[in-house]
Order: structure tokens, then C-alpha cells, then sequence
């Protein structure tokens, strides 16, 4: 799961929660800045270069799990870079993964087929897609998503 603002990472830990799953956090080795509008500029600039920012850690046991669920925030219509940098570095073949987002109103937009492109031979179900706004009083929706995923 990747986080900046803190919606993502509420969903997440409901999740979590009701799965009685590990949960890992997306981090980039340098982290991003908490200043909102120089944060747009550096994740516009990432999309546009297609740049893979390089991870702060990986997932240990990796190839232990079958079953992902994979949370992010929707940045201009698609997954975040580091998102995508994650996907090159954990392959998800052979697994099922459950996308779930936050957004400001564009719902999943293109981040379905980033993440069908990133991860061509894993089985991407139907995902949960929340306004950021709602993230942390979605309990009841994030609880039904789960239940019929699990």
C-alpha cells in the first residue's frame, strides 16, 4: 500500500483489519516532501519522465503470497511511479490481486489497465475505489469489499 496523504493508509489498515493480513507500506528510498504543491510537481514530473523512484524496502517472503491487496492513491489518472517501481521489483505472476484506491473524484480512471500493464500475468480483480474525503469513514463499504473478496 502507498500512501502520501493518509486516505490510502486508512482503507489500508481497515483491511488489513478485517483480513488479519501483514500489511506493507510503499516507500521511496528518499522520501517525498509533505509540502502538497511540491508534491504535485514531483509526481507529475515522475509521470512524465516515467520515472521509477527507487524503493525504501521490499516485501520479505514475497514469493509466500498468493493473494495481494494492493492500495494507492489515483495521481492524474493513474498508479503513482512508485507504485509502478514496486510492481517492477515484486512480481505478482501467478497471484490474485485486489486493487483498492483513494481519489478526488476520478474513481480508478486509468489505474486498472497501469496495473493490468505492470502485472500482465496476475489475476486483478474488481477493486474498491474511495473518495479520499470518505477514506476514513468508509469502515462499513471497506468491510463489505473485503467480505466478498476474501
Amino acid at each position: 500500500m502507498f500512501s502520501w496523504s493518509g486516505n490510502t493508509l486508512a482503507v489500508a489498515s481497515r483491511v488489513a483489519e478485517n483480513l488479519q493480513a501483514d500489511l506493507f507500506r510503499i516507500e521511496p528510498a528518499t522520501p517525498y516532501t509533505t509540502d502538497y504543491d511540491e508534491m504535485l510537481q514531483i509526481a507529475q514530473d515522475e509521470q512524465t519522465a516515467d520515472t521509477l523512484p527507487a524503493l525504501a524496502a521490499s516485501v520479505q517472503n514475497w514469493d509466500s503470497y498468493s493473494t495481494i491487496y494492493l492500495g494507492f492513491p489515483t495521481w492524474w489518472g493513474h498508479l503513482p511511479q512508485i507504485v509502478k517501481s514496486f510492481l517492477a521489483e515484486h512480481d505478482c505472476s501467478g497471484k490474485v490481486v485486489h486493487p483498492f484506491n483513494t481519489h478526488a473524484g476520478s474513481g480508478f480512471a486509468n489505474c486498472l489497465s497501469d496495473l493490468s500493464a505492470a502485472c500482465p500475468k496476475a489475476d486483478v480483480r474488481e477493486g474498491l475505489s474511495i473518495l479520499g474525503d470518505e477514506a476514513k469513514s468508509s469502515a462499513a463499504q471497506v468491510n463489505e469489499w473485503v467480505t466478498t473478496t476474501a
